[in-house]
């Protein structure tokens, strides 16, 4: 009895017992990392039907010595992995303070001293050129308009 959970017209490859070509995965497990096998595209790993449950190894078995080496690798990797988001992590955070202390200092340049001493966040820079450009631009239009009136 063969079940058919895929199908595929696919010639000349290795077939499962259902009867359609196999899938190719890579095992990451501690005791097979890095290995490589075939399975059923309809077992577990594929779509999440039952499948046949077809497996096998494509490559030798690896010594311990290579199984630890991956082992260390995977495990070195994640570490660097935690190290570099917790780098991000902190570069923002010092980012962020940087930006709160720009801030802190433009306030504290903005401020202006008023004749009685007290300061006044409304006379910044910003404002005073704004309070003084109205009156030059009226005064300059005025001119012009007299140069023209009587030229």
């Amino acid at each position: 009895m063969t079940r058919s959970c895929c199908h595929s017209s696919d010639e000349g490859q290795r077939k499962c017992f259902c009867g359609i070509p196999v899938t190719y995965l890579t095992s990451w497990t501690q005791n097979n990392p890095g290995r490589g096998f075939e399975s059923c595209r309809c077992s577990r790993h594929g779509n999440g039907a039952d499948g046949c449950n077809y497996f096998r190894w494509v490559d030798k078995a690896q010594t311990d010595w290579q199984k630890e080496v991956i082992n260390n690798l995977i495990t070195e990797r994640n570490q660097l992995l935690c190290e570099r988001a917790a780098l991000k992590d902190k570069v923002k955070h010092l980012m962020d303070e940087r930006k709160m202390e720009l801030v802190d200092v433009d306030e504290v340049h903005s401020l202006d001293v008023v004749e009685d001493g007290k300061r006044d966040v409304a006379g910044s820079s910003k404002n005073k050129f704004r309070g003084i450009s109205m009156p030059i631009c009226v005064i300059v239009g005025l001119i012009v308009v007299l140069i023209k009136l009587f030229s």
